[in-house]
């Protein structure tokens, strides 16, 4: 039964659950997505990081056990992958499967919101999920962050139809989604802050609004404990290695800051036995408990362990070591700011849930919840605290432990889940693996994802505005009026933490792409209902037009507007392509010629609207513009997912495995097979990473530490090498050919985007430090600086719009690639099959 405002009506099943067109289209986009993500998977060889995920994840599946290691991140990925090696076998392409699936089922998850932000919203949302070059390459990849991202959507999409339908099951996926997240990777505290203050900031504002200036004045104290209280300060080492001072300009000693958890702080609970309490240390032991060691990162060490063992003083801190003694709660700005949040949140449950005011009857919440429609926010948080609620979270924290404690084998797992993971995430924030500048998912996006940056940027602000205008009308927060804001508050959110976070890698890009194509595809939405829906009669047109009219001038002004581009498009190849018959820098005219063309098309623009409106204008433009980037955005999918995933002339390949990787071990394969019939092949491997994987079959392999102990035995046929080690073991590979090949290589980062920077100079011509040590930076000349740096500087010049456009059309990057090289080393009777050179004259090697 359907219930309407004057009676039941009885509707047939039939008619309920008919199959539509609607239905037919996501069946269509979920078989493209399944090829799209599993075409040619097991294609290219793995990453580095994909080596070590696939490595423990092999572990685990063939029985060794999992142990939580903050450094690896969370276990879901490891338990999740080894289910795909138990299902399928080991290989390259199943250890990627377990990102494909979930790739796979991200882009389908619009589907359970269509009928809160509207059916074709929705579909345009899984329609750009399946192109976006950022989401294929990332589900194509065995990292956390699509597993992560995919928990955070679900637990959105939960709280979005929890509201509007009140299934409790919606609450159970919620928790179990928000567990899930949790073991997965430590961006879940950074969603949690995104979705958390959210809520807190949209249910005070229905509760009590003077309780936001309570939050203002505590946002400033926050900022006073931060900023205005001294730092925890260390003492340099001198280059001895002794504690000696190291003196300033002025003769003083040296202090400098100390980060609130140094990375081997933070790794020092990792790898952990699963005895707790136990600690022998002080007694002249080497054991050491989990929560002493927890201690000891917190609030430091105590006088007898630092006269005991001196070297838990000393600390590295990026290219220096300080003394002193360390630890979270010794920075005066983290205690302080731990006592206020405290006593800040003893307040506001105070206020909210006991006071009850002058002639009230009820609690300022009560009061709240009962003037709210049942299908809104706060009813829907109220409800939370009865039997379902409570049962859903205890089926999040059986989930989390579960995990983490390896089914219960290492119970250790239930700490070092939280403190082991925050405190690593933590430091690595001062650790800047990466080192990557500010602005660096800015110009990821721009060379990806070009309709996020200006569509989702600019519905990210509608998004917001719409909360607000829906908030101050008193309207109430049912699903339909908060998922925008939700949705634009995840946005600006993600993008503003990420960027400001230390560590940024691209594949962390997803966490800022997924968020902007949901609310971008809200706005676009809005906008073609805004300009499509009204018939208007422009101010040279008689009469109004008629569907007909209105669709064929529609048409004609996308073909007019997609002619223009495609011959944009031919004359930017011509101009700044690297030809013989062209300098290097590319024609001076781009910047007049992309001018003129931008006139042209407003100028079309304009006259479409004097025959049909504005509205239809500006509505025509935007979804042209939306064909435009759209196709661009998929023709980089393709590029980046199918042509140049093991190359890094793209920007989200960043650092790879080069294709030789998986050309010499399927030769190896081959010679093992042949030899043995099986993978009987004695061959040795140094430390390098990466062999551990692609040696795993191999029953008679030995890896060395890097130095190899003796020559090789006469057994031995081939040996794995990294560039590091081959002087070293030189004189133990007699009677081996060699052959060399890249082993990684990487993007030139410093040529395309990091703003150049050159040290800044005192009058006596000595570096400049600030008070933190660091050297003090200046732009470098112009000419010295990246494509994006002179760019911002000069946005006319000619040769660097050439260059840009040589990226963004050709994926030619401003400079060389540069890599790590390994060496095969192979009997003579084996170098024809690796293409290794039959005899090395000079110590010459064979580069494939």
């Amino acid at each position: 039964m359907i219930a309407t405002s004057s009676r039941q009506v009885a509707v047939p099943r039939t008619q309920r659950r008919r199959f539509t067109v609607e239905h037919l289209a996501y069946i269509g986009l979920g078989l493209l997505s399944v090829l799209m993500h599993l075409w040619a998977l097991g294609g290219r060889s793995l990453h580095h990081d994909e080596t070590i995920h696939a490595y423990y994840s092999w572990l685990l599946y063939r029985g060794d056990g999992y142990l939580h290691d903050p450094l690896t991140h969370g276990p879901f990925l490891y338990y999740w992958t080894a289910l795909q090696y138990f299902l399928f076998g080991d290989n390259e392409f199943t250890a990627r499967l377990a990102a494909a699936t979930f790739g796979i089922a991200l882009t389908l998850t619009p589907w359970l919101l269509r009928k809160n932000i509207g059916r074709g919203t929705a579909l345009m949302m899984v329609g750009y999920l399946l192109i976006s070059p950022v989401t294929l390459y990332v589900g194509r990849f065995i990292r956390h962050d699509i597993f992560a991202v995919t928990q955070e959507i679900i637990c959105l999409i939960a709280i979005v139809r929890y509201i509007s339908t009140r299934h409790v099951r919606w609450i159970y996926i919620f928790f179990a989604s928000f567990a899930l997240m949790f073991v997965t990777i430590e961006t879940s505290y950074l969603f949690t802050l995104t979705l958390g203050s959210f809520i807190v900031l949209v249910t005070l504002w229905q509760v009590n609004r003077k309780l936001l200036i309570l939050f203002g004045v505590y946002g400033l104290l926050a900022v006073a404990c931060l900023k205005g209280i001294p730092d925890h300060r260390g003492l340099v080492v001198s280059g001895s290695g002794n504690p000696a001072p190291v003196l300033d300009a002025n003769g003083q000693e040296q202090w400098l800051p100390l980060p609130l958890v140094t990375e081997s702080q933070a790794l020092i609970v990792r790898n952990q036995g699963d005895d707790l309490f136990f600690d022998d240390t002080a007694n002249g032991g080497f054991r050491q408990g989990y929560f002493s060691k927890l201690r000891e990162t917190l609030f430091g060490v105590s006088a007898a362990e630092a006269q005991a063992n001196p070297s838990r003083l000393y600390h590295q801190v990026k290219n220096q070591t300080l003394y002193g003694n360390n630890g979270v709660f010794m920075h005066m700005p983290i205690t302080a700011l731990t006592i206020l949040t405290v006593v800040f949140l003893i307040a506001v449950i105070v206020i909210i849930w006991f006071y009850k005011g002058k002639d009230q009857t009820q609690t300022m919440w009560k009061r709240a919840v009962s003037q709210a429609p049942e299908r809104s926010l706060l009813p829907a948080l109220d409800s939370l605290w009865g039997m379902h609620g409570a049962l859903a979270v205890v089926l999040g924290l059986v989930i989390y432990a579960a995990f983490f404690t390896s089914f219960g084998v290492h119970p250790v797992g239930v700490m070092s889940g939280i403190a082991g993971s925050l405190l690593y995430w933590v430091a690595q924030h001062d650790v800047e693996r990466g080192g990557q500048p500010s602005h660096y998912y800015f110009v990821q996006l721009l060379v990806y994802e070009p309709l996020l940056l200006f569509a989702g940027f600019a519905a990210t602000l509608a998004g917001i505005g719409h909360l607000v205008v829906q908030i101050k009308r008193g309207a109430a927060l049912t699903a339909q009026r908060m998922a925008p804001g939700l949705l634009a508050w995840w946005a600006a959110g993600s993008f503003a933490l990420y960027s400001w976070a230390g560590e940024k890698m691209p594949w962390i890009t997803l966490h800022v792409a997924v968020p902007l194509i949901f609310i971008a595809a809200w706005g676009l939405g809005r906008v073609f209902a805004w300009g499509f829906q009204p018939i208007q009669r422009a101010w040279l047109s008689k009469e109004l037009p008629t569907r007909r009219t209105e669709w064929l001038g529609l048409v004609s002004y996308l073909a007019v507007i997609g002619l223009i581009a495609s011959y944009a498009v031919m004359q930017l190849t011509r101009m700044v392509r690297i030809q013989p018959n062209i300098a290097p820098t590319g024609s001076p005219a781009t910047p007049l010629f992309l001018g003129s063309m931008i006139l042209i098309v407003l100028a079309i623009t304009g006259f479409y609207s004097m025959f049909h409106g504005w509205r239809r204008a500006v509505t025509g433009l935007t979804l042209a513009l939306t064909i435009i980037w759209s196709m661009y955005s998929f023709r980089s999918a393709w590029r980046l997912n199918y042509q140049n995933g093991d190359i890094p002339v793209e920007m989200l390949v960043y650092v790879q495995s080069s294709p030789d990787v998986g050309r010499v071990m399927d030769d190896l394969r081959k010679i093992s097979v042949a030899e043995t019939g099986r993978m009987e092949l004695p061959i040795m491997y140094d430390n390098e990473q990466i062999w551990k994987w692609y040696v795993r079959e191999y029953t008679k392999a030995t890896g060395f530490s890097g130095s190899m102990n003796s020559p090789a035995t006469p057994e031995t046929a081939a040996i794995l090498m990294i560039d590091s080690n081959w002087t070293t073991n030189q004189a133990n590979v007699e009677g081996f050919l060699e052959g060399r090949f890249p082993l990684r290589w990487w993007f030139p980062e410093s040529q395309f985007y990091r703003f150049a920077e050159v040290p800044e100079l005192d009058a006596n011509g000595q570096t400049m430090r600030d008070s933190s040590g660091e050297q003090v930076m200046k732009a470098a000349p112009y000419d010295q600086d990246s494509t994006i740096g002179r760019l911002i500087r000069d946005p006319f010049d000619a040769p660097t719009q050439n260059e840009l456009w040589r990226y963004l059309l050709f994926r030619q990057p401003p400079g060389q690639l540069s890599s790590v090289d390994f060496k095969v080393y192979v009997r003579p009777r084996y170098a024809h099959v690796l293409g290794v050179q039959t005899q090395n004259m000079n110590g010459q090697s064979q580069v494939r």
